[in-house]
């Protein structure tokens, strides 16, 4: 793993525990830049913009989610 990413999922996770969703949010979608195929990014910032009460973004995150599992069966 690199160091970035370790330093953005750590940044994440911080974030998540102390309830701040957009800075979380921010953090994970700076990891789907790096790993656009990464589809536990995309479930993590479906559920994240969840808890934002970003219904739009997380639809769409979490279609990108489905259509993933639908591909590959």
């Amino acid at each position: 793993m690199s160091a970035k990413k370790k330093s953005l999922l750590t940044s994440a996770e911080r974030h998540m525990k102390n309830g701040k969703w957009k800075r979380a949010i921010s953090d994970y979608t700076k990891l789907s830049k790096l790993e656009p195929d990464n589809i536990h990014t995309q479930l993590k910032l479906g559920e994240l913009y969840i808890k934002s009460g970003q219904i739009a973004a997380a639809k769409h995150a979490l279609l990108r989610t489905s259509s993933h599992y639908e591909e590959s069966g």
